[in-house]
């Protein structure tokens, strides 16, 4: 972690998760601001407390983690929120990436795995696993490594920053990204994004 400052909120409903992550967290030198039961709770407490990030559960009673994300996400644009679940689900990933969360990592990762993801996206990026590119329907000619190309370049992320997110090269995606466009036949970003929504790969 770059430094001590990072303001983290936790939101599980299972106090003994809540405070084995809030102890890794301050292990590391991370600030850990507060703690929610449920998502009604933390929307309460982030008005108060304004954290610079959330770790968030999905399934809570009262208000879920992707109801919370997305009123959060709403009140608070600039708040990056983190679902930390069980949830090994794409669908649920997929749910949580729409509803506006920057990244998403299951809670049987290890302590190492959920710094580097907390750092992640505090720099910025998105990140999500592998399990999130839709499988391939019969009818988009792609591999599945360019169709989860597609849908970072489909959300505006640059090659650099889709290296970074699929841990390769950057003129590895350079080159996906140029059979992309030679396979379709589309070249600006904005025909691709609208290629990816037709075919129900985001």
């Amino acid at each position: 972690m770059r430094d001590s400052t990072l303001r983290i909120m936790i939101v599980d409903d299972h106090p003994v998760v809540r405070e084995g992550f809030a102890a890794v967290l301050r292990e590391a030198g991370i600030q850990v601001v507060g703690m929610a039961g449920n998502g009604q709770e933390a929307l309460t407490l982030a008005a108060e407390l304004l954290p610079e990030m959330v770790l968030m559960d999905i399934r809570m009673p009262v208000m879920d983690g992707l109801a919370a994300t997305q009123a959060l996400k709403q009140q608070f644009p600039t708040l990056k929120i983190l679902m930390l679940t069980m949830e090994d689900s794409p669908e649920y990933a997929r749910q949580a990436m729409h509803a506006g969360a920057a990244g998403y990592l299951v809670k049987h990762s290890n302590a190492d795995q959920l710094l580097r993801t907390i750092e992640a996206v505090r720099c910025g990026l998105f990140v999500f696993p592998p399990m999130l590119a839709a499988p391939q329907p019969k009818t988009v000619p792609l591999t599945q490594r360019e169709i989860e190309v597609l849908q970072w370049v489909a959300k505006g992320k640059q090659s650099g920053e889709i290296a970074r997110i699929l841990a390769i090269e950057t003129r590895t995606v350079e080159t996906h990204r140029q059979n992309i466009r030679d396979k379709l036949g589309l070249r600006s970003v904005a025909e691709l994004t609208r290629y990816a929504w037709e075919h129900d790969l985001l």
